[in-house]
């Protein structure tokens, strides 16, 4: 299991390049006269939290490897710097080590979401330019599905719920390549809270699990 304070480093190391960016924004440009309705795609590796599942009240140590995310947010831009948009979000990432296991001879597979979310940030100029900018925000998340999947005696066993809320927080920067289209990067976290996860087969079992994630996005951003 990978020790907390690992983990506060690596968050933190995300995050250093965009606060430099935050303490870089000028408040003397106005960079907002954009408003209007946009799209943006979004993708990018992601990092689950390591952490303990429980199954059955049986605790296991488990750690994930890298993952990614990718999706798409629909928003509208106003003329004050604020905009708010409506997001579809999936995220993935393998299960890399369980300790014990928490089934006789499983192989470890993913844990994965498709979630919703309903965000709002507020946009500032960077370093006095009119293209580069950044923006800060954070979100209601609305699960629509997180599973955790194992396999055993080559079988898949999944466990699965939905419903569920969470919330994240994101920071990033952007650059302008005209009247329409804009680039981004973002450090992204998202917080779940334990949940639990149903067998969806034989509904014979039931996991307690942490889930939360952070993620470094690249997006493109088109006006229309």
């Amino acid at each position: 299991m990978q020790h907390p304070q690992a983990q506060r480093i690596r968050v933190s190391t995300l995050m250093a390049p965009f606060l430099v960016l935050l303490l870089g924004a000028s408040p003397g440009v106005n960079a907002a006269n954009d408003a209007g309705l946009y799209f943006k795609a979004l993708v990018g590796p992601g990092w689950l939290n390591d952490g303990t599942i429980t199954f059955d009240e049986t605790d296991a140590d488990a750690s994930f490897d890298t993952g990614w995310g990718a999706g798409g947010e629909l928003g509208w831009r106003f003329n004050n710097g604020f905009r708010v948009g409506g997001e579809i979000l999936y995220r993935t990432n393998g299960i890399k080590g369980l300790d014990p296991a928490p089934l006789p001879g499983a192989v470890p597979g993913d844990f994965s979401s498709l979630a919703l979310a309903l965000n709002g940030a507020y946009e500032f100029p960077l370093f006095g330019s009119q293209r580069t900018f950044g923006y800060a925000g954070g979100g209601l998340v609305w699960i629509q599905e997180i599973d955790l999947d194992f396999t055993v005696a080559d079988e898949e066993r999944s466990f699965s719920s939905d419903g569920d809320l969470g919330y994240q927080l994101f920071l990033g920067a952007g650059y302008r390549l005209g009247e329409r289209w804009r680039l981004t990067g973002e450090v992204r976290y998202f917080d779940a809270g334990t949940l639990t996860l149903a067998e969806e087969a034989a509904c014979s079992g039931l996991i307690d699990a942490r889930y939360r994630n952070t993620m470094a996005q690249l997006g493109v951003e088109f006006r229309f």
